[in-house]
């Protein structure tokens, strides 16, 4: 498991765990007769969901971001200055992490309102048509027979809409309870024995289906927050999270010259073929399955869930082979070797149709395919390039500069000193004695200067 999958665990428990307490709280608002959306909203304030949200996905993706870094990146720079710069836009929405943790908030809180109002609107109807029944063929004679099927057959529509709300068990109880009243409805006449039977069996319709409809609301309930609304939150934080993981690989390799090429890599929860499998397999370039020039490579993540990545690969391992830029060519002939079942994942059924008749490229039909074949830029590249031209090496310095020293120096020539944090090198005595920086032997005196703007 790589830190990003180890993040994404993490954040499904601390919601699984979340989840629960919010799903009980707003049962027992409901139950004390608030309506579902005041429950929802007042539950959601008293959690603090939307800053709960906003403290595990910013933990995402730090912690994957600072994995990919490696030791020496990661490093050098501080959490918040990460946070900071994959706080940014990167993709078509032109949204920022804080205008997508709005978003997903009151998608969540949406997404429980709604599925729970659809729950309730059926238990309504059914409850209407379980009291119309009764009404009519439950107090000592028989009315309109010619209704009795249409409620019957509204009561069985009933446990088919709510099935994904009732167990099994509990769904063959009520059906079998209507197809009871049923038969015996079908029998009645004006006696008494036969109309005691049946009287019996409404009744016992009754129970069910109130049981029924508090057991639905119930479990709509549960599935809305703890599968619907968590649905929301975790492909936020999988997504943001593996897009910084993206992020700080290219800042990681992008200028590392030993580098040459990037191999797209399926991640270890791949459910269904998409156009990252012809990422992974189909050799675009000549370079070798899944390897792309780094000037060529597509954007990472593909798309929302997408959890593949990238890994280095070296010029030694390239040697002998000769880039093909017939991008075209060769993903024709991958595709050629595929099932119609991947054919038609990655190009849609009418792509496939067409591409097959030869009237359209892959590209111009496949899904998700990256607008952006070309050298990508991270967005922690220009942070780690202005600290670069924003360190001083004062190695040489016979005496050890101090924080009080630097704010001495500002403040005589007049410099201002707001938004800007230090770090300064001192030796391991300095350290014991408890003044602000590291120790770092080979670069003792250093000032290294954080502008906030980065």
């Amino acid at each position: 498991m790589d830190e990003l999958q180890r993040q994404l665990a993490a954040f499904s428990k601390a919601y699984g765990e979340k989840g629960k307490a919010i799903t009980e709280r707003i049962q027992q608002l409901m139950d004390a007769g608030m309506t579902v959306t005041k429950a929802v909203q007042q539950v959601f304030q008293e959690y603090d969901v939307a800053d709960w949200l906003d403290a595990n996905v910013s933990q995402a993706i730090v912690s994957t971001a600072q994995d990919a870094l490696g030791a020496e990146l990661a490093g050098a720079l501080s959490s918040a200055e990460l946070l900071k710069a994959l706080s940014t836009p990167w993709d078509g929405s032109g949204m920022t992490l804080s205008q997508k943790l709005h978003g997903a908030e009151s998608d969540m809180r949406q997404a429980i309102v709604e599925t729970v109002k659809r729950q309730i609107r059926r238990n309504n109807t059914v409850q209407k048509t379980a009291q119309a029944l009764y009404d009519g063929y439950g107090y000592g004679h028989v009315t309109g027979t010619q209704e009795l099927p249409r409620y019957l057959d509204e009561l069985t529509r009933w446990t088919r809409r709510s099935q994904e709300n009732l167990t099994p068990e509990e769904l063959k109880v009520i059906q079998k309870t209507i197809r009871k009243v049923k038969a015996q409805a079908d029998g009645l006449v004006d006696d008494r024995v036969t109309y005691n039977h049946f009287k019996t069996a409404l009744n016992e319709l009754m129970d069910k289906v109130e049981y029924g409809t508090e057991k639905a609301a119930l479990k709509a309930l549960k599935t809305a927050v703890e599968e619907k609304s968590r649905y929301v939150a975790e492909r936020l934080a999988r997504t943001e999270a593996a897009r910084a993981r993206y992020d700080a690989f290219i800042a990681r390799h992008g200028e590392d010259e030993s580098v040459a090429a990037y191999q797209w890599k399926l991640g270890s929860r791949h459910p269904a073929e998409d156009i990252c499998d012809m990422y992974a397999n189909a050799d675009l370039y000549g370079l070798g399955k899944g390897v792309f020039p780094k000037d060529a490579a597509p954007v990472n993540p593909a798309h929302p869930h997408c959890l593949c990545h990238y890994a280095p690969v070296y010029r030694s391992e390239l040697e002998g082979k000769k880039r093909s830029d017939d991008v075209e060519t060769n993903g024709n002939a991958w595709l050629k070797k595929q099932s119609l079942h991947i054919r038609q994942a990655i190009l849609g059924v009418k792509g496939e149709q067409e591409w097959k008749a030869g009237r359209v490229g892959w590209m111009d039909k496949a899904q998700n395919l990256s607008d952006m074949f070309g050298k990508a830029e991270s967005r922690l590249y220009r942070m780690l390039e202005r600290r670069k031209k924003n360190i001083d090496d004062l190695s040489d310095f016979k005496v050890l500069i101090k924080m009080k020293s630097v704010k001495a120096i500002c403040k005589k020539y007049n410099l201002k000193t707001h938004g800007i944090s230090y770090k300064i090198q001192l030796d391991k005595g300095s350290i014991k004695g408890g003044y602000y920086g590291s120790a770092d032997p080979k670069n003792i005196g250093r000032i290294d200067l954080f502008p906030s703007a980065f």
